[in-house]
């Protein structure tokens, strides 16, 4: 006998288990299904979540599964010039932060079926059968938050493969850092991408770096970063990191009885690629469309695409942004460094005045960044804080 379901959640993460948590709150009937045999394991990002998502998101965040509070982001570029905006949050310890967020949506009356993975989805009237250690479930709507290679799009062929990049990291002991999250924009480590330490509990962290490079090369590169903070390589006891969607949202977030989120919709913020808090919130709009959908009878694409108007109210321009951010990362050092020279050395309190005064800089003094696209850079830059969902 197929098992059914109002709603099927393909992968426990954030987004995922933000989904399940509203729905079964809303009394919808909810299954989530995480191939892998513990929540939150393995690790694949660098942990940070802003005080600002966490408040915006009404998360009490318990004191257990912080692993470190920070002051704010640091950003150094290749003249060594650092950047500070002072807006607090955690590092959190991310696998116990993903079984808290578990054990809030099986409170909720969520079902979570651990090591299984979803391996075959086919349409049926009403909804969609997935398949799952060999038996098949019904749903009247599914949501896929498998990450930036969803399942659904690529059984489907709904969405074209998003385009991703590696983030790799170390995580790093005895180091003594201070109450920032730094990032460092030296293409020399990291071509058209950037570099990270951040720090945790008891002298550890997270040190890794994004860029166009693949494989040994960026594993070179992140060495050679430990070199420049000198670092001992012995330091690094353990390697993680895992895809991350770079392009901007998929083309189609909602179809008829089919729904994505976080990653599988790709969204990520384009600059420093934060998704955790994009993935909360996407899987909360996900769940309330959901919730009307079923109460109406009414699993439509034009019932589902309410979910659209959603997001693309509450989210930044990624477009835009995703243009911008690629405008940056072709700069050469020398540009970066004229960039850099623009900013003050504190920017948490510069407004839109502020912003204006940078951006007549450029057009009076610095004509020639205007042909590299610089303004639309410094948009995507200003996207990057906490409030614009940048971490």
């Amino acid at each position: 006998m197929v098992k059914q379901y109002d709603l099927l959640i393909i992968g426990a993460g954030p987004g995922g288990l933000s989904a399940a948590n509203e729905a079964a709150k809303e009394g919808l009937k909810v299954l989530v299904l995480e191939e892998h045999k513990e929540i939150g394991v393995p690790v694949h990002c660098g942990e940070c979540f802003s005080e600002f998502s966490a408040k915006k998101d009404q998360l009490r965040i318990p004191s257990e599964i912080i692993s470190k509070k920070v002051k704010g982001v640091r950003v150094t570029f290749p003249n060594g010039k650092r950047v500070l905006a002072n807006e607090p949050g955690f590092v959190l310890k991310k696998d116990k932060f993903e079984q808290w967020l578990a054990k809030t949506a099986k409170k909720s009356g969520a079902r979570i079926w651990m090591a299984s993975k979803a391996t075959d989805i086919e349409k049926v009237d009403g909804g969609y059968e997935i398949t799952s250690l060999g038996q098949k479930i019904f749903a009247k709507i599914i949501i896929d938050a498998s990450g930036a290679n969803s399942f659904a799009a690529s059984k489907l062929k709904i969405n074209k493969s998003a385009k991703t990049v590696l983030g790799v990291q170390y995580l790093v002991e005895d180091i003594k850092w201070d109450n920032y999250l730094d990032f460092y924009i030296l293409p020399k480590y990291a071509p058209y991408g950037y570099l990270w330490v951040i720090p945790k509990e008891n002298n550890f962290a997270n040190i890794g770096l994004v860029s166009k490079e693949k494989g040994k090369k960026a594993m070179d590169n992140l060495d050679k970063f430990l070199d420049y903070l000198t670092i001992p390589k012995k330091n690094a006891v353990k390697t993680f990191g895992g895809l991350i969607p770079t392009s901007g949202p998929v083309p189609k977030t909602a179809e008829e009885s089919l729904l994505f989120v976080g990653d599988a919709a790709g969204f990520t913020s384009p600059m420093f690629e934060g998704g955790t808090q994009l993935a909360i919130v996407s899987g909360k709009f996900a769940s309330k469309v959901a919730k009307k959908a079923i109460e109406k009878e009414d699993v439509s694409a034009k019932m589902l695409l309410k979910y659209n108007n959603l997001w693309k109210k509450e989210f930044p321009d990624y477009t835009k942004l995703v243009k911008g951010k690629n405008a940056f990362y072709k700069l050469n050092k020398k540009e970066l460094d004229e960039v850099a020279d623009l900013f003050p050395e504190n920017m948490t309190k510069v407004g839109i005045i502020g912003i204006f005064k940078i951006l007549l800089k450029i057009a009076s003094k610095k004509k020639h960044l205007l042909r590299k696209g610089v303004m639309h850079a410094m948009k995507t830059l200003k996207y990057s804080r906490a409030k614009h969902y940048g971490w």
